[in-house]
């Protein structure tokens, strides 16, 4: 337990923390956010080091994350787009920040273009205000309800887990399959910015690139918790997996840390290359790792390294990766937003962190809702 703790306090600290806290809503704002999440990530840091080697993985990476989430550039006049109208509207700091430093700009490589782009861009109509993807046990549960009193309407299923199905692991969605998913808002009407929040998107390797295949440039959103706390809320939630005590989630949490030192960069999920052949190749070479590793810890391979999609609207299962086993693994949300900034720009993704949410909900949903009108 020591060394999962030394593993996502450092996680937290010397990488996610700093994506998410570096850039905030001004120059004077982000200052004084990226000092004290520095401050406190050193403290964090230097706190774990005594506690095992599980914090060697990410002492490496840790100078490339914090020039992600800052960098020497980074300023006021850096940012475009919708959310410097929102900030000079603001009578005091924002709370929700965006990622601001040339490091992040550079990630961008966008996508190809998909039929149901052109079907979407014929009727401007259609196009949603604002998608909230991440993450998991990060507040977002709360949503669909308070954006109504920001002008909001949301999706009818509450999550539709759409982008995230097994069926656009290797393809697009269609025309008629993006026409299903506006059938949500079907009693929205034109006034009000369309919204819909899916906190498993942030995980699901190929939701970025669909997503901008087939909407093009699109307002996002994403709530990052605690990972520790994360990590917890969702073991002892999970309805499959593990049984849900103590000692489980234990083994479960160090499996995982083993299966990134030992696994390499596969252990994260990853985004299908198109090349059948070396996508099998990869997993295979994964599973065959992730099979040693589990059993180490007298886990069953089949349920911990694969799994089998259930049917085409499967969100749960990653063949490659397994299903219902990524509690540490997702809260090394850099992973993550590196994939988002590959295919939406730095400008069009809002993040808040969960604690600041729970703590000034009625503000953070006024900057949310300014943002997607």
């Amino acid at each position: 337990m020591a060394r999962f703790c030394s593993l996502v306090v450092a996680a937290w600290a010397a990488g996610s923390l700093q994506v998410v806290a570096a850039a905030g809503g001004s120059a004077a704002a982000s200052a004084c956010r990226a000092s004290a999440a520095f401050d406190s990530a050193a403290e964090a840091t230097a706190a774990t080091q005594t506690a095992g080697d599980g914090t060697s993985m990410l002492q490496a990476p840790r100078r490339s994350v914090q020039s992600l989430a800052l960098g020497a550039d980074a300023g006021e006049g850096d940012n475009h787009g919708a959310w410097p109208a929102c900030l000079k509207a603001c009578s005091s700091p924002a709370i929700a920040f965006q990622a601001q430093s040339s490091e992040a700009r550079s990630l961008f490589r966008g996508c190809n273009s998909s039929a149901a782009l052109i079907s979407i861009s014929q009727n401007s109509d259609v196009k949603p205000g604002l998608i909230v993807f991440g993450t998991q046990k990060g507040g977002t549960s709360s949503l669909n309800s308070i954006v109504r009193k920001v002008g909001l309407c949301p999706h009818r299923h509450g999550e539709p887990h759409f982008w995230d199905r097994i069926q656009f692991r290797e393809a697009s969605p269609s025309a008629q399959d993006i026409q299903d998913y506006f059938e949500g808002w079907a009693n929205c009407g034109k006034e009000r910015p369309l919204f819909e929040k899916t906190p498993n998107y942030l995980i699901q390797a190929w939701t970025p690139r669909r997503l901008c295949e087939s909407v093009g440039r699109q307002k996002l959103a994403v709530l990052l918790r605690n990972p520790i706390d994360r990590a917890y809320s969702g073991f002892y939630q999970g309805g499959d997996g593990p049984e849900k005590t103590p000692e489980a989630f234990d083994v479960a949490a160090r499996m995982e840390v083993a299966l990134v030192e030992d696994c390499s960069a596969d252990a994260m999920r990853w985004d299908p290359s198109g090349d059948a052949e070396m996508d099998r190749r990869k997993a295979s070479s994964y599973q065959k790792c992730c099979a040693g590793v589990a059993r180490r810890f007298d886990q069953d391979p089949s349920k911990v390294c694969t799994c089998n999609p259930e049917h085409a609207e499967d969100f749960l299962c990653d063949p490659s990766n397994g299903r219902n086993q990524n509690f540490v693994r997702t809260g090394v949300y850099v992973h993550h937003l590196r994939r988002w900034f590959q295919h939406h720009r730095t400008d069009d993704i809002l993040i808040v962190r969960s604690e600041d949410f729970f703590a000034h909900m009625p503000k953070a949903t006024a900057e949310l809702g300014c943002f997607a009108h």
